[in-house]
């Protein structure tokens, strides 16, 4: 029976997962693929991620366009997501920041 689970999650992160991806690494490990939520583009995942969600713990990754400008999440190798994990990014710019190409820190937390 695990085999077969096995199997069907194989199928599920080939074709609804990897899709998703602007670009997913060498060697993904998901668990709980039916709890991992890829919303938006441009959103890369290096080598060897590992993704462990669960049914009270799913993980979300989204971006989101303002204006003209598309949001993009980037991750490294070997990075580990945890249950629960949620990342949001959007491309957000102020005439000031925009000057400088900064990102804006919006009450605590910074938009790139």
């Amino acid at each position: 029976m695990k085999r077969i689970n096995w199997w069907f999650d194989q199928k599920y992160i080939k074709h609804k997962i990897n899709p998703q991806f602007e670009k997913i690494g060498k060697g993904p490990l998901i668990l709980g693929v039916k709890y991992l939520h890829i919303n938006g583009k441009g959103i890369s995942v290096g080598d060897f991620a590992t993704f462990i969600s669960a049914p009270d713990s799913h993980i979300h990754l989204t971006t989101w366009n303002a204006d003209k400008h598309q949001g993009k999440i980037e991750i490294g190798d070997f990075c580990l997501f945890s249950p629960g994990v949620r990342i949001s990014a959007c491309l957000l710019y102020t005439s000031d920041a925009a000057d400088e190409g900064l990102g804006v820190d919006l009450g605590g937390r910074r938009i790139i």
